[in-house]
Parts: C-alpha cells; structure tokens; sequence
C-alpha cells in the first residue's frame, strides 16, 4: 500500500470513528462537585499570584486538577498562567499558587478549571 493510501484509509477511518487526527483529544469535562477557591491577587517585584483551591466533593481521587488563570490590570489582560494542583483525594481539597512573571500591575485575577483528567 502506498503512503497516499495509507493517509487515505487512515483519514477514512478518523473520519468514521469521529477522530481529528492533527491534534490532541480533549480531555473529560470537570466532574460535578469539584469547585474552585481562590485568594486575593498580590503581585511582588517578580510578577503576580493567587493561591488557588480545588475542593473535590465527590467519592473519587483525583490524579490532577488543572487550574487556568487571566491576571489583569484593571480591563486589560496582562496574561494567562496555569498550575497542576496533583492528588486530589475523595472529599478533600489541594492548593497551590499561579504566578504570572512581570505582571506586578495585575489588580484581579480570573480563575478556572478548563479540564479535568
């Protein structure tokens, strides 16, 4: 089988199994019961940051949750930074703080849980 062809059937079958090949797979969604806590924004000569919670209230372990947050300046973004806050067991709760570097102007800060594995 040539290469042409081989593109061909493997592009055939992404297509029937609903499978974009050129990239990665989303993760699940973040499960009901996990909620995300996060503390007042403080910046330093280095940047900003925000120490972030997840509190998990269901009855499974998590082995990662991923936490995304836009630092601001007023209604100006000065950027996007993101932490993995790892093991986060049945009814517990794991913390951790998501620095952005040169942004000691940021005066708030939005936070979320984008995917959960």
């Amino acid at each position: 089988m040539t290469a042409r062809a081989t593109a061909s059937v493997l592009g055939g079958v992404a297509m029937a199994a609903g499978v974009l090949l050129c990239g990665p797979l989303p993760a699940a969604a973040q499960p009901a019961g996990v909620t995300l806590a996060m503390g007042k924004v403080r910046t330093d000569a280095a940047g900003a940051f925000v120490t972030v919670t997840a509190n998990n209230a269901t009855a499974e372990s998590l082995p990662e949750v991923q936490v995304q947050c836009t630092f601001y300046a007023g209604n100006r973004v000065l950027g996007t930074a993101a932490t993995k806050i790892f093991s986060v067991f049945a009814a517990s709760s794991g913390s951790d703080q998501v620095r952005l570097l040169g942004a000691s102007g940021a005066n708030r800060a939005v936070c979320r849980i984008p995917q959960q594995k």
